[in-house]
């Protein structure tokens, strides 16, 4: 959908991107979670521990708007969790 978004609209200048985060951040939802709840979730990341911080989705967010050269995708933030070491 964000390849035919990004189609329609980029005669008219506007770009269309799509953050996924598909691993968990360390909001405050989760920092209400119970410590062996939490302590399970950073055990699942297997490279970047402890979990990714929202300033890095912000990060992100940020160096999409600036970056003009991408349009019509969709970037996963998932704090390393494809690449687990084998």
């Amino acid at each position: 959908m964000t390849l035919h978004i990004a189609q329609e609209f980029t005669r008219s200048g506007i770009r269309m991107l799509v953050i996924a985060p598909t691993a968990p951040l360390n909001t405050p939802l989760v920092e209400g979670l119970l410590e062996d709840a939490r302590e399970s979730l950073n055990d699942q990341m297997p490279v970047l521990s402890p979990l990714g911080k929202p300033a890095g989705f912000a990060a992100l967010a940020k160096h999409t708007i600036r970056n003009r050269m991408l349009n019509g995708e969709a970037v996963r933030l998932d704090v390393a969790i494809r690449i687990a070491p084998e």
